[in-house]
């Protein structure tokens, strides 16, 4: 394990003991449901992700599936649940792996994505959901990957300028982008017989209504880097003050409808700006149906949620 690994193991560590006042665990993915808060933010983009996930999975016929990189194990449990298929998931950090186990009884191993203890072709489907951008070596990661896999690896990457990535690397943040990835970044698998999908996801356009549907307090939104700081500090305290209305109208089937929505205009509009994107690296073409095998609704992900867990006094 290198020198970055190991520092990004510890801060990944600390980062997944994180509670509030009474001890209630702020989790990664929006585990608690749209409204409940104590997770990070950009929920709706989490879950225009997870939906496109469990979408294509339904077109590849599978038993077995290894979340790596997958956190407190959301996306793992929502798979299990839907698609009834013996899943497990991986982390670099013993906290994360401890969550997943505690709070959606899924088998987590501590791991690194440069050296996976695995043999090959040990799961049917190898998914890696916002993973790949913070590795050291992000192609010896890949190959990883695909050589545990059976019949698919399924990725998810954010779509970032150059400029972003740059800094992150200049200023050292930890934990931070630091690689950046296009639609054509793996197209050279396919000199190797791989067959490649790509999907864009979260359209710029959506970007307003993504952030008014959350409704949320606190410096998230980015507000244009060129708009003065007071004039951030006004944009934010105008906001604060209509979040309670915010929270009455834009209710989930409006959050059910922008997601739709994204899933329309990303593959549609070619000429929108988009902020993310899913590869399906097939190793097995035949595996691959056109047609979904299983019918996935928004609101399946939409009304996933656990009550809140609350971490031991001693541990925080």
């Amino acid at each position: 394990m290198d020198e970055y690994t190991r520092e990004t193991k510890k801060w990944l560590d600390k980062r997944y003991l994180w509670v509030d006042e009474n001890k209630i665990y702020i989790a990664h993915e929006p585990i608690y449901g749209l409204r409940k808060g104590h997770c990070e933010h950009a929920i709706l983009f989490r879950y225009m992700i997870t939906y496109r996930l469990l979408r294509v999975l339904s077109h590849i016929q599978f038993e077995s599936l290894l979340d790596v990189g997958g956190g407190e194990g959301y996306k793992a449990a929502l798979i299990k649940r839907i698609y009834r298929v013996n899943v497990k998931s991986c982390e670099l950090s013993e906290e994360a792996c401890k969550r997943a186990e505690e709070i959606f009884q899924i088998s987590s191993d501590t791991a690194d994505i440069h050296q996976l203890p695995y043999s090959d072709h040990s799961f049917d489907i190898v998914l890696c959901s916002e993973a790949l951008e913070h590795v050291t070596n992000w192609k010896k990661a890949l190959d990883e990957l695909i050589r545990i896999s059976k019949k698919a690896v399924i990725l998810t990457l954010p779509h970032e300028s150059e400029q972003f990535v740059q800094q992150n690397r200049q200023n050292q943040i930890m934990a931070s982008h630091i690689h950046r990835f296009n639609n054509n970044s793996f197209d050279f698998l396919k000199g190797n017989q791989y067959d490649i999908k790509t999907e864009k996801i979260y359209s710029s356009l959506l970007t307003i209504p993504c952030i008014l549907v959350e409704a949320t307090h606190g410096p998230y939104y980015n507000y244009r880097k060129h708009s003065r700081t007071l004039m951030r500090k006004v944009l934010r305290r105008c906001f604060d003050l209509f979040i309670p209305i915010f929270r009455n109208i834009l209710h989930e089937k409006v959050a059910s409808w922008i997601i739709h929505l994204d899933d329309r205009l990303t593959r549609y509009l070619q000429f929108v700006h988009y902020s993310g994107m899913l590869f399906v690296i097939l190793k097995d073409p035949k595996s691959y149906t056109k047609k979904s095998r299983k019918k996935i609704y928004i609101d399946q992900v939409l009304n996933f949620s656990v009550p809140y867990h609350y971490l031991n006094q001693d541990r925080c």
